[in-house]
């Protein structure tokens, strides 16, 4: 579990003020509540007029560059549409600076209930499943793989048979690298234990990418996913 400061009421503060600036500026009304906080900035969930959008504040002067992570996340929502949430604006003034972006209807994995779960082998097995599957999805697509999938950067969503949905979060910590650096940083980083754990199932997730998205047959994945036996040989 990664831990973040949480955020000062005088922060929190200067944060609504600007949204309310962006917002004021564009003629709307809305609500504004306090969603969760990531290094630095603050997310919040904004109402207005019939729409729902997420509002992430900084600080001007803070070392959270909002443009850098917005542009990011334009190029990822580009190449990988599925996995990200929309980007829609950066706004910068002397208050701070925001991005505004699509609100979405998942919820953090440490909020997620796991059980009862209808999946054969529950939760862990089916997320390390789809965890690969999006992992390989977005490095094929982008070019680029979560630095830090730890809970707080990966939203789920269930539906009625319990088949996993996969969104991520925070921009500025994807990097470019080959799939081969995407796979090992996943399984040896230490945030996503599970899909060490279940290693066939995270396997099975990225065979089904590279098989949708490369048109590669079952031998010529295995063959390319080798390297994976040095980490972990359970197949």
């Amino acid at each position: 579990m990664v831990l973040t400061p949480t955020l000062s009421k005088e922060q929190m503060k200067r944060h609504e003020l600007l949204i309310n600036r962006y917002f004021a500026e564009r003629g709307k009304s809305l609500s504004i509540k306090y969603h969760h906080n990531g290094s630095k900035k603050g997310i919040y969930k904004v109402e207005t007029q019939g729409s729902t959008f997420i509002a992430v504040a900084a600080a001007i002067d803070s070392s959270s560059d909002l443009l850098q992570e917005y542009r990011l996340l334009c190029e990822l929502y580009n190449g990988a549409q599925f996995f990200f949430p929309r980007p829609f604006a950066h706004y910068s003034s002397d208050q701070g600076q925001l991005i505004i972006m699509e609100f979405l209807p998942h919820q953090q994995i440490g909020e997620f209930p796991k059980y009862p779960f209808s999946k054969p082998g529950g939760f862990f097995k089916e997320f390390a499943y789809m965890f690969g599957f999006s992992l390989t999805s977005v490095n094929i697509n982008t070019g680029y793989f979560p630095s830090e999938p730890h809970d707080g950067n990966i939203l789920v969503k269930a539906d009625e048979e319990s088949n996993l949905e996969l969104k991520f979060c925070d921009a500025i910590q994807f990097q470019r690298g080959s799939l081969e650096v995407a796979l090992s940083n996943a399984l040896l980083s230490g945030f996503r234990d599970e899909s060490k754990r279940f290693i066939i199932q995270f396997r099975q997730g990225v065979i089904r990418a590279l098989k949708e998205l490369e048109e590669k047959d079952e031998a010529t994945c295995k063959r390319e996913l080798e390297f994976l036996k040095n980490i972990n040989d359970v197949f």
